[in-house]
């Protein structure tokens, strides 16, 4: 369970716990449309070095990362 820092004042503790819940939650979400939008560029033809040479990511990473778009997380598909 996290602690509390005892010496900052409670309103900005309140405020800051706002925050990093609403940038998890963005995080979470720019993730997911990530994925989402690899996915969508494979469909329509790119290749996973295409895809990963936009995102900065290695064409192995690009190819997992559909893999788990399509929610293939043991490799058998």
């Amino acid at each position: 369970m996290p602690t509390s820092n005892t010496n900052l004042n409670p309103a900005v503790h309140r405020m800051m716990v706002q925050q990093l819940k609403l940038q998890d939650s963005n995080y979470k979400e720019a993730r997911q449309n990530r994925l989402n939008t690899a996915s969508q560029a494979r469909e329509v033809g790119f290749t996973h070095r295409e895809i990963g040479d936009v995102l900065g990511v290695t064409e192995a990473a690009a190819r997992a990362m559909i893999k788990r778009a399509k929610g293939d997380t043991d490799g058998t598909r």
